[in-house]
């Protein structure tokens, strides 16, 4: 950037980054995804994370992203 004659560069921020990824990922996490290589399953243990899930489904194939959706209970 160019005031008054002075040259100024931009800062980069990396905390700014981080929160302005993090807000774009919970936005797409709202998105359907319309896919022919994503699976949900429904149905499992209360008690199961992501890593659990992940491991039990790897012998199927490769895992690109496993979530597990939690509410407060």
């Amino acid at each position: 950037m160019i005031k008054s004659g002075v040259t100024t560069k931009k800062v980069f921020n990396l905390a700014d980054k981080l929160r302005m990824l993090k807000l774009k990922d919970a936005d797409k996490e709202e998105e359907k995804v319309i896919d022919p290589y994503t699976v949900k399953v429904r149905k499992f243990h209360s008690e199961m994370n992501d890593r659990d899930l992940q491991e039990i489904m790897q012998q199927y194939g490769t895992i690109t992203r496993c979530r597990v959706p939690m509410d407060q209970e």
